[in-house]
């Protein structure tokens, strides 16, 4: 006989707002489905799928579920008990066994009761103990993320079903009840007792109903989860006259808003007539499961239940795919993405992987992915797994665990099948016929889960290419469905977007690399910057390892890697309370005003070993470093040992001067930061492989070359030392501004035209904004234009839009920017012709001025802006004789990203230099020479 695979696609659910049709045509099978081993959905089922995945969903299990166990019915158990009765009363015996056979279950119960007595309760803990090993019915059942599920039976199948420990709670604990189901905790309720807590066995109706007299709680909050909730009763025969009145007085209490409520019932056992009266009564909906003949299923009504479960549930993870997902205990599994943005792979890969699992109640899931530092995707490694009773996913860095060539998951790795993507293994026992049906001739199967009756295998793509599996192992009799796998398909595409995104992540990193592996000398190249200097900068550069969920920084001498234990790295994970951690979860500047301070407070953000390891005194500052649009690096800086004795000018320690030592290292590290995004933001030559590039750094790339620039300019203007009061002379400053526009220009930065402004107020208030500087490289301006301070003196007059935006933005977002029409709704460019922009092309904007903080903890505060920076890579173009964008010659999108990332870190670098020479520029507009004449 043929295993059997995913089921139809056509089963015939109906929308959940239009009407059913007439019950005889929704309770007929399709001739075409004859044969198949799937069955259809029968009825107008999306309320109950919706009800299940928004967590408001009850199932009721009767005694039906458990008959394949091999344990008996309620007529089958009276007859037992009669048997047995027979010891104690033959007269009883003759008169219960007469009732039962004319069908008078209640009066038999009745009666078997006043027989045993206490004695009845050993009776059926012999008699529902001896079997513990679900059925496939209640497997399927734990497999859906019902809200509660309520049972009459005194077996322990059901909630031995659950891969994790569920509570179990009888009609002795109604408030236990009440707050489980009010607080979303998954919980199995057995209306009739538990076999093995002998005093909550009930077998007579009367006990029964007495108890529920007297136990208003429960009762209550049955008739309001009948009203509130979605049951889909299984094994039910509904012949229980309490659970009939109980039903009835729900539903005259709460009328139209009452259900609908399904019933699962075996095609054999389903009656048509019945199940309208069901219906029209009590709003119940019959779905009718036909057999299902499979090898690993006791028998065709157990497999043709389980297998309409099964499907039952995939629908409904596929409709909750959107919603978070709430299982047994209400468990929402925080998706790390929400406060990792984004989480490494290890963490957030681990998330999808166990909510998968959990979604899908499977016990056993794991994924394989290949080493994608390997040129050739040709090998997988076992690198995540989770199984249900573990607390976390299992993380095995590659190569640790591969799997082997001849696996289902390196086949199916490399082996495409053409119509579905995926292997589906019905029967782990005899997988190689499923294999050897769907094309696999040489794979072979190894299961990782001990109980593994069925498995699911579906690949991972990242950028397009194939390059992992996840893989699904559940019990025998698990029915995978194509809605199951629509779901792990979903899940698989989110771990290749992950991997992707990771992939990104480390190649953004590219450059930073270089200067992790060489601390002291990356520590240098930020002292160059006589701010820095001053402040005896001492810095570390953390590496970010998205695969493994770590961050980590090369030690810069060996006393510090003998102090760490001999280990020339610090490491930390992405969760650990430290301070580069911290910048990375939360993607922000982080400033610390005094490290002991900040240990002593609870939880700290720090981490002590790292303030130990550095010897660090009071302040320190973390932020993420970013290129192009990705967190590649964290920065850590403070002084080494520089305290306010230290800073020149001053002679007493004092409040004045901690405060102007604090000022000196916030804005230090502002400047750090600025530096540091030139550097990390270099373009990289792809023409290279990654030796040739190695050696191209080391040589020093077209950052190293504008950073170079900058300072062979400033160097015979400034001779080295601090400007102090010279920022006031009007020819320091023109040296400076001359300078550092030409540097812009020239090939390191390699902007083609950048302009200077400052802005002030006008006697009426609106902004006054003149060009104070120029500079265009060789050839690129139109004919008769100059190429120094050619638009010197052109002033905008009136109110102008990208202005005002500008300065509007410059308060809270003081770096370089782009803008164009786009970004004021295509408001109409004023100084369009007055600068020969090429139409419609952007540029970019740094505003300039002093910044403003709080001294004590370095928060910003605003800026003064006193100008702006303008630059662009508009040329005149000879032929087509007009103004155009060079960025247009570039063909490939991400070379152009990569180019116009670097030089606005360029410009926005410059404009930090620039910001105290402005303040004092913008107040000087109002005299007549400015002594910036080409």
């Amino acid at each position: 006989m043929a295993s059997p695979s995913f089921f139809d696609c056509s089963w015939q659910a109906f929308s959940a707002i239009s009407p059913p049709p007439p019950i005889s045509t929704r309770q007929q099978h399709s001739l075409d489905n004859k044969g198949e081993h799937s069955g259809r959905l029968t009825a107008h089922t999306s309320p109950l799928t919706e009800a299940i995945a928004n967590g408001n969903a009850v199932v009721y299990v009767g005694a039906g579920a458990s008959k394949a166990a091999g344990l008996p019915d309620w007529r089958e158990f009276l007859k037992a008990l009669e048997r047995e009765s027979r010891a104690y009363s033959q007269n009883a015996a003759i008169s219960i066994q007469k009732r039962i056979l004319e069908g008078d279950y209640l009066v038999a119960a009745e009666m078997l009761q006043n027989v045993f007595g206490n004695k009845l309760q050993d009776v059926t803990h012999r008699v529902f103990g001896k079997v513990s090993v679900p059925t496939p019915i209640h497997r399927a059942i734990a497999s859906i993320p019902f809200s509660l599920a309520v049972t009459t039976n005194y077996d322990c199948l059901l909630e031995t079903a659950y891969h994790f420990s569920v509570p179990r709670l009888t009609w002795q604990n109604p408030y236990d009840v009440l707050q489980n189901v009010r607080s979303g905790i998954f919980c199995v309720l057995k209306l009739h007792g538990d076999y093995a807590v002998r005093e909550s066995v009930v077998l007579a109706r009367s006990h029964y109903r007495d108890l529920l007299q007297v136990n208003y709680a429960l009762l209550n909050s049955l008739r309001m989860l009948l009203a509130t909730r979605t049951f889909l009763f299984v094994g039910v025969s509904f012949s229980d006259p309490d659970l009939l009145a109980l039903m009835d007085e729900a539903k005259s209490l709460y009328g139209d808003v009452f259900g609908p409520h399904y019933a699962i019932f075996p095609e054999n056992h389903f009656d048509p007539e019945y199940s309208e009266v069901l219906e029209r009564s009590y709003n119940i909906r019959t779905i009718v499961a036909p057999p299902l003949h499979v090898p690993s299923l006791q028998c065709d009504i157990t497999g043709g239940v389980a297998a309409l479960l099964y499907h039952i549930g995939g629908i409904s993870s596929h409709t909750a795919l959107s919603n978070p997902y709430r299982h047994g205990f209400a468990q929402f599994l925080q998706d790390p993405s929400s406060k990792f943005q984004p989480a490494g792979e290890r963490i957030q890969v681990g998330w999808l992987l166990k909510n998968l699992v959990l979604r899908l109640g499977v016990p056993h899931g794991y994924v394989s992915m290949c080493d994608s530092s390997m040129p050739e995707h040709r090998i997988l490694y076992r690198n995540f797994e989770y199984e249900v009773t573990d607390e976390d996913a299992k993380y095995s860095p590659a190569p640790e665990t591969p799997e082997a060539l001849d696996s289902i998951q390196s086949c199916l790795f490399q082996q495409r099948k053409i119509e579905d993507d995926y292997i589906h293994l019905s029967d782990v026992d005899n997988s190689s016929r499923d294999l050897d049906s769907q094309g696999f001739l040489e794979a072979n199967y190894t299961p990782r889960y001990k109980d593994a009756g069925s498995a699911l295998c579906v690949p991972v793509y990242v950028d397009g290419h194939r390059s992992g599996v996840v893989t699904l192992e559940a019990d025998a009799g698990y029915m995978f469905s194509k809605y199951h796998y629509k779901v792990a398909r979903q899940f698989a595409d989110r771990i290749g977007s992950t991997r992707y995104e990771s992939n990104r992540l480390a190649d953004s990193a590219v450059i930073l690399k270089k200067y992790s592996a060489n601390p002291f000398e990356f520590q240098e190249e930020l002292r160059r910057s006589r701010d820095l200097d001053d402040l005896d900068l001492q810095c570390l550069l953390y590496q970010i390892d998205p695969y493994a969920g770590k961050l980590s920084a090369t030690l810069r001498n060996l006393d510090e890697t003998q102090r760490n234990g001999n280990n020339n790295k610090i490491v930390y994970d992405f969760e650990e309370a430290a301070l580069a951690s911290e910048a990375f979860r939360e993607r922000r500047t982080i400033r610390i005003s005094d490290t002991k301070e900040a240990l002593k407070k609870h939880p700290p953000v720090i981490a002590k070993r790292g303030i130990e390891l550095f010897d660090i005194e009071g302040p320190v500052c973390a932020f993420p470093v970013h290129v192009r649009g990705y967190t590649a690096g964290v920065f850590v800086g403070w002084s080494g040992g520089a305290t306010s004795q230290d800073i020149p000018d001053l002679d007493s320690v004092d409040k004045r001067y901690e405060r102007i030592f604090k000022t000196r290292f916030w804005r230090g590290m502002e400047r750090a930061r600025r530096l540091l995004h030139v550097i990390a933001n270099e373009p990289i030559d792809r023409s290279q492989n990654d030796d040739e590039r190695s050696t191209t750094s080391e040589k020093g790339g077209r950052a190293a070359e504008f950073l170079e620039a900058v300072a062979e300019t400033l160097q015979p203007i400034d001779e080295g030392k601090s400007w102090g009061s010279r920022v006031k002379d009007r020819g320091f400053r023109k040296r400076v501004i001359d300078g550092l526009l030409k540097t812009i220009v020239g090939q390191g930065c390699g902007l083609k035209r950048v302009r200077l402004f400052t802005v002030n107020s006008d006697s009426q208030g609106l902004a006054k904004t003149v060009c104070i500087a120029s500079r265009n490289a060789a050839r690129v301006g139109p004919p008769g234009h100059s190429s120094i301070n050619g638009y010197r003196g052109i002033e905008i007059k009136g109110r102008d839009k990208y202005i005002e935006h500008t300065m509007r933005r410059a308060e809270f977002d003081p770096y370089a920017r782009l803008q164009d029409h786009v970004t004021l709704g295509g408001s109409e460019d004023s100084s369009a012709k007055l600068f020969h922009k090429a139409p419609e092309r952007p540029w970019i904007v740094a505003p300039i001025g002093p910044q403003h903080c709080e001294w004590e903890n370095g928060n910003r505060l605003g800026m003064t802006m006193c100008g702006y920076l303008a630059g662009d890579d508009f040329y005149w173009d000879q032929k087509k004789q007009k103004m155009i964008d060079d960025s247009l010659n570039i063909k490939n999108e991400s070379i152009a990203r990569e180019e116009f990332v670097f030089k606005r870190y360029c410009l926005d670098f410059a404009s930090d230099i620039l910001s105290i020479l402005m303040y004092y520029e913008a107040s000087a507009q109002d005299k007549p020479d400015l002594g910036l004449r080409p």
